[in-house]
């Protein structure tokens, strides 16, 4: 009878401590790069009041490296391109002009508001970058002032 006890209560503890050694299930990681961080800098312009364009995302330091410099170079290209500079002056002669790079939008280039300015990543080298900014910076403008008639 000491065996059966013995036994049964060695049999216990196994199922037991079974469970106890187990690994649990590994937890899925939606955020497959830690260095995935939100990124701002302040860069000068040199045509109108001679303000700033803020640019922002939320990227890896690699996909970070140069991103200001290419938006201000294009915005820069893209003013001396235009024919009718007041479009630049008007839109980036305002407080709080954002450029926003991101990964996560389907559209190259898109203005939400008067003062912010969407740039997929992808398309930073691409050749047509400094005329899509100036459509972009163009319906920018027409936010701030509709055609009326």
């Amino acid at each position: 009878m000491k065996i059966k006890k013995l036994i049964g209560v060695a049999i216990i503890f196994l199922i037991v401590f079974s469970f106890y050694g187990c690994e649990p299930e590994p937890k899925i990681e939606y955020r497959t790069d830690p260095t995935l961080i939100y990124r701002a800098e302040s860069k000068p312009i040199t045509f109108g009041n001679k303000g700033s364009i803020r640019v922002e995302g939320t990227l890896t330091a690699d996909e970070w490296n140069n991103v200001p410099e290419k938006i201000q170079i294009a915005i820069e290209a893209a003013h001396l391109k235009i024919t009718d500079k007041m479009v630049f002056i008007e839109v980036f002669s305002r407080q709080g002009v954002t450029i926003i790079v991101t990964k996560g939008i389907d559209n190259t280039y898109m203005a939400n508001n008067a003062t912010t300015l969407y740039i997929n990543l992808s398309k930073l080298d691409s050749s047509d970058l400094v005329d899509k900014i100036i459509e972009a910076v163009e319906k920018m403008r027409v936010v701030l002032f509709p055609a009326v008639g």
